[in-house]
């Protein structure tokens, strides 16, 4: 509509605003306006037993809900993959009867060295690892029931089939009111791999393998081709195994991998998400199959701006991005907001990439479950909550006004239960959806001059785990990006190889927070789109170093138009920018200090980011490698806490386009 995707009922663009409540709380998102309301959080699948199936739980929720309303429709959430009683009241029945299809953890015997004790872990995780809920054991044995592996072929045929008779069976009773459905599975339904959040959860079963085997096959063809590549002499994919932790959190180069010598940790990076992508793939085009392709089907996956270390996206499944948005399966893709800074004093951001599902004509859909005045958020509990009607009015109308600005839609999420339960907070609800229905209507395509462009893969080139990430991509993008006063677009590389120089014009500033590793056709691709026409064009850290034996300077060279060096000697990155004669910095009437630490302090980040997701501890950051600029352009800023403080930011005129490299 007006060229956005837009939702439609019966041939009307409806205005996108929708709400997620549990059944106790319709009421309040009735009384303020709403007309599609997300079940919360899912559905019972009615799943039984093997070609058993008894809907009389999933009719119940589904009334539960409609007999509330005589129009309101509903978006059904189902999660496949979690425990779901049956009416005999028996635990979740088919890990029972397939536990080899289930995922198997490493095994790893208390009181060995792990492969990760040097990485600046929360307490939290290291007595996770060590413990069982607080007791001691003899094992470290993971600490919670056996899940279905995303490798594992009959569960995701099974499961599929299950999922295709339970939406058959709403649409033909309730169809008229059922607007579409969430298919979820992993945890909370958010494609993740189960257990993403822990280092030793790595899956090593037997159809994991399996599934890394086939993958290799398809990739290589022979293993002649894939002994060449890795430099091994297998003889058969077979008896190939899966990388073990050292190769995973040991990587060459610091923290940094080779894309020539760890060939096989990068290829199991991609056989392990794809396994996710694959069956989601699989269970949308079930879905679809069982409604007749008549409703919107929602996932929630591509978080590429979630980079903390508890949710490694090395092991998270979120990286085949572009093959969802490729589906005619996939309708809308689905994100929370960013956990952090999204109280007072905050900025909207997603965990999703809005401008890459715009251009593949999917809309983009935010998860707005901050607090209220009545409850805060469950991660947000005490920093700068809302206190009355009217502020909580006004974060309302910021998420708003982020979606008018980029074209994406959200529902209102009563998380908790009573977020919204007082007549003053649902005047403000119905005041912020008559707003959103009366201007979204109205509006076209965004039209920013800013883009930033993700790698989904990038993590795969890091150490698993990396504290790295999260500053360079999501604290970036949060504390930076979001305030910095101009509205930004955001697509990954895969979207630059398919897209024509024509669509990509309107971009004057480009941002690459994280382009550790590029193929010679992404290479070719940044050049086409990105080096041109006066662009100014921003590079973070380290740029294409990873594809060689060694740290591939030439490649950092080549790309950029400056000569780097850099020290294996883990410490702190900062980066001092004092006034100077350069146009940019002449203004300045102090010292401009930034990295990891500097003018936003770590205790201002700690105080937003509640769920302890700015990654260093007393002693600071240990980062390795750390790249310095040697040659090339006018030096803007230099690097603290390195021997004879080298360049750390830079500018030069290469052509008709200006690069910059911040290191």
């Amino acid at each position: 509509h007006n060229g956005s995707p837009s939702l439609f009922v019966d041939d009307t663009p409806h205005h996108g605003l929708l709400s997620s409540t549990p059944a106790k709380f319709m009421r309040n998102v009735l009384d303020a306006g709403f007309d599609v309301v997300d079940t919360h959080p899912f559905m019972p699948l009615g799943w039984v037993g093997p070609n058993t199936y008894d809907y009389t739980a999933t009719d119940a929720r589904v009334e539960s809900y409609l007999t509330q309303s005589p129009d309101a429709k509903l978006i059904i959430r189902f999660w496949l993959g979690y425990p779901q009683d049956t009416p005999t009241g028996q635990p979740y029945w088919w890990t029972q009867l397939h536990p080899e299809e289930c995922i198997r953890p490493l095994p790893v015997e208390d009181g060995q060295p792990m492969p990760w004790d040097d990485l600046a872990l929360p307490v939290s995780w290291n007595q996770l690892i060590a413990t069982n809920e607080g007791r001691p054991v003899t094992t470290r044995k993971p600490v919670h029931p056996p899940k279905p592996s995303f490798a594992s072929l009959r569960f995701r045929e099974e499961a599929g089939e299950a999922l295709r008779r339970a939406v058959a069976h709403l649409e033909e009773r309730y169809g008229d009111r059922i607007f579409g459905y969430v298919t979820g599975g992993g945890p909370c339904g958010e494609w993740f791999h189960w257990h993403a959040d822990e280092a030793r959860m790595m899956d090593t079963s037997d159809v994991m393998l399996h599934a890394f085997h086939q993958y290799l096959q398809t990739q290589y063809s022979t293993i002649a081709a894939l002994n060449q590549s890795w430099n091994t002499s297998h003889a058969s994919f077979t008896e190939i195994p899966l990388p073990p932790p050292e190769a995973r959190f040991l990587p060459a180069h610091g923290y940094l991998r080779s894309a020539v010598t760890e060939r096989a940790v990068l290829d199991f990076y991609a056989a392990y998400h794809q396994t996710v992508a694959d069956t989601l793939l699989h269970w949308t085009a079930q879905t679809k199959a069982g409604c007749g392709r008549q409703k919107v089907v929602m996932v929630f996956y591509g978080y590429l701006w979630n980079h903390n270390y508890r949710d490694s996206q090395a092991r998270s499944g979120h990286a085949c991005l572009d093959a969802v948005l490729r589906s005619p399966d996939v309708d809308v893709l689905v994100a929370p907001f960013c956990y952090s800074l999204r109280q007072m004093d905050g900025a909207m951001t997603g965990q999703g990439v809005a401008g890459s599902a715009r251009r593949h004509g999917k809309l983009y859909l935010h998860e707005l479950d901050g607090g209220t005045n009545l409850l805060s958020c469950w991660n947000s509990p005490d920093h700068h909550v809302p206190k009355t009607p009217a502020e909580t009015g006004e974060l309302f109308r910021r998420e708003l006004n982020k979606m008018l600005c980029e074209g994406s839609a959200g529902w209102y999420m009563d998380l908790r239960g009573g977020y919204y339960d007082s007549p003053e907070v649902i005047a403000e609800l119905r005041t912020t959806l008559e707003h959103g229905a009366r201007l979204r209507p109205t509006l076209g395509q965004p039209n920013n001059s800013v883009v930033v462009v993700l790698d989904p893969k990038a993590p795969f080139n890091f150490r698993e785990g990396e504290p790295l990430l999260s500053p360079l991509v999501d604290l970036f993008r949060q504390f930076e990006l979001a305030q910095m006063g101009l509205g930004f677009d955001e697509i990954t590389l895969d979207d630059l190889l398919r897209l024509s120089p024509n669509e990509t014009a309107a971009f004057k500033f480009w941002i690459f927070p994280c382009a550790v590793n590029l193929s010679p056709e992404q290479q070719a691709a940044i050049r086409h789109h990105a080096c041109r026409h006066g662009n100014h064009v921003l590079w973070n850290y380290a740029v294409n170093v990873c594809g060689s034996t060694a740290l591939d300077f030439d490649g950092l060279e080549t790309l950029t138009g400056f000569r780097c060096g850099a020290s294996l000697e883990p410490g702190e990155l900062v980066v001092t920018v004092p006034p100077g004669p350069h146009p940019w910095t002449a203004d300045l009437t102090r010292e401009l200090v930034y990295g990891t630490r500097g003018d936003l302090s770590p205790d201002d980040i700690r105080y937003h980011a509640v769920l302890g997701r700015y990654p260093t501890q007393e002693e600071g950051f240990r980062i390795s490698p750390r790249f310095f600029i040697e040659a090339g352009g006018e030096k803007l800023g230099t690097l603290q806490d390195m021997p004879d403080n080298p360049c750390g930011l830079a500018v030069r005129t290469l052509n008709d386009w200006v690069s910059i490299l911040s290191c």
